[in-house]
């Protein structure tokens, strides 16, 4: 190492590049007189986080992700890998903003992270390095209920051409996240005497009963 002379003070800097991970011992020999031995702990430290989803997908920091589950309990998997392989401590921290959303618990195997679905949301993940705070990776992850069962219900299974029959689209569970921009209705058969069926969902009439979500919904045949 370097050595430097103060004030009738040694100071020796060592420089260690990637040495083998264990215990040292060092000891000064000046003009015949013999230090103390003192031991020196080599350790590697963390330089990176990989994170990946639960599809093995690896996700930059930054990034933002959605989750649909069915009900709440569902656990989502995410997986980290430390670097250099050969660091010594590999722990991870794990901090999620705001609370309520998601809920964390250490994974079964090595680098996983089981992360519990409460309620819908959107959630900020940090995964720090313990032994390197400066090393982190930071994702967004919003939370939305998958729609589990839709059915239509008619009054008259029997549609006369100048008649509109009344029904209603059922939606269930009635918190599911839809998207009504989708909606397509398909109609198929023989036809006699008109050109096609005016399917009209009333959504501002929808409301929430025992049967999930339910939006009425006027049928027409159109010749």
């Amino acid at each position: 190492g370097d050595v430097m002379v103060a004030d009738g003070l040694a100071t020796v800097t060592f420089m260690f590049n990637r040495v083998p991970e264990r215990e040292y011992y060092l000891q000064a020999v000046v003009d015949g007189i013999t230090s103390d031995i003192v031991k020196i702990n080599v350790t590697q430290s963390v330089s990176d986080i990989k994170l990946f989803n639960s599809n093995g997908e690896e996700m930059a920091d930054g990034d933002d992700m959605t989750i649909w589950y069915l009900s709440e309990e569902e656990i989502y998997t995410f997986f980290t890998e430390v670097l250099p392989e050969d660091a010594t401590n590999k722990s991870i921290a794990v901090t999620i903003e705001p609370e309520g959303i998601l809920s964390y618990a250490q994974g079964e195997i090595e680098g996983a992270h089981d992360f519990t679905i409460l309620s819908k949301g959107t959630a900020t993940i940090t995964f720090e390095s313990v032994d390197n705070p400066s090393v982190k990776k930071t994702i967004t992850v919003t939370t939305k209920k998958k729609l589990a069962e839709m059915w239509l219900d008619l009054d008259e299974y029997t549609i006369y051409s100048d008649e509109v029959a009344e029904g209603r689209l059922n939606f269930w569970p009635a918190d599911a996240d839809i998207n009504y921009d989708n909606f397509m209705f398909t109609v198929w058969g023989e036809q006699e005497g008109w050109e096609y069926l005016r399917i009209e969902p009333r959504f501002e009439e929808s409301e929430v009963g025992d049967n999930g979500l339910v939006i009425p919904v006027s049928i027409e045949p159109v010749s």
